[in-house]
């Protein structure tokens, strides 16, 4: 399933532009990791793609077809969203939250059936989390709830994924299991949109990444572009170095008696 993007923005407020000509394309098999500073419109952008906002300008196409013109229930099945984990309102299991990834294969008065269960479970148990099946969701950590809405996510067996920064309530351990998760996802040929303040998880599992800063595009590439001297230190205003080991993996380290970039301008 192929999410194209072409000149989108989107205005805030009394006319001010909180987007403006964003575009990119995400085929399946593939990870396009979104990065920028706080404030640049990364959940502004992630909020478009999903319907919630409306853009003031341009076209979101999903196989061709304009994301505004599908229902609903078509868009959940060709499109599923994970938000940062919140605390729930309801007092939901965790085998519950997960069942609900099905609503969109399901007619309105329908329950999930055998079927529906045993996905919901697999789901489950592929993030590592069937143990907690009948444990309430908000008596669980927030990385167990983020992975949970991940998890809930599978079960609509959407084949295009958007993540909003996944690894943000995980620990360390964890944030390696998503990394990997991400990564088999996108060899099953699943699309996946993964906001993320970590360059090091765009550099881990990203094929291509976009930079926002300020509502603007102020880069798009290869992730391998994302070591060149001086872009992650344009892009977020602080001096940082990229370190690569011997066998080729490469990280990101801050430096922090240097002093800030003159530009903030990617290069």
């Amino acid at each position: 399933m192929r999410l194209a993007v072409s000149g989108l923005s989107f205005a805030h407020g009394a006319g001010a532009q909180r987007l403006e000509n964003i575009g990119f394309v995400l085929d399946p098999g593939e990870v396009l990791c979104v990065l920028g500073p706080n404030g640049a419109g990364k959940t502004t952008l992630l909020r478009c793609l999903i319907g919630a906002l409306t853009p003031s300008g341009g076209s979101i196409l999903l196989d061709g077809r304009p994301v505004a013109s599908l229902s609903p229930r078509a868009l959940a099945r060709g499109m599923a969203y994970v938000p940062q984990a919140t605390q729930p309102a309801f007092g939901h299991l965790v085998g519950e939250m997960v069942f609900m990834g099905r609503s969109p294969h399901l007619g309105r008065l329908d329950m999930p059936g055998r079927a529906d269960r045993a996905i919901a479970m697999d789901c489950l148990d592929r993030v590592g989390l069937a143990h907690l099946a009948e444990r309430p969701f908000a008596a669980i950590s927030g990385g167990e709830r983020q992975l949970c809405l991940l998890a809930r996510a599978l079960a609509q067996q959407a084949r295009l994924l958007i993540l909003d920064e996944p690894a943000a309530s995980l620990d360390f351990g964890n944030q390696l299991r998503l990394l990997d998760l991400v990564a088999g996802l996108a060899r099953d040929g699943l699309g996946i949109l993964m906001v993320t303040h970590h360059p090091d998880h765009a550099l881990h599992v990203g094929n291509r990444f976009i930079a926002l800063r300020g509502g603007q595009m102020h880069g798009a590439g290869p992730v391998a572009d994302l070591a060149r001297p001086g872009y992650l230190s344009a892009l977020y205003g602080r001096g940082i170095r990229i370190i690569r080991d011997a066998d080729g993996t490469l990280a990101c380290a801050p430096l922090f008696h240097s002093p800030q970039p003159e530009s903030n301008h990617v290069p």
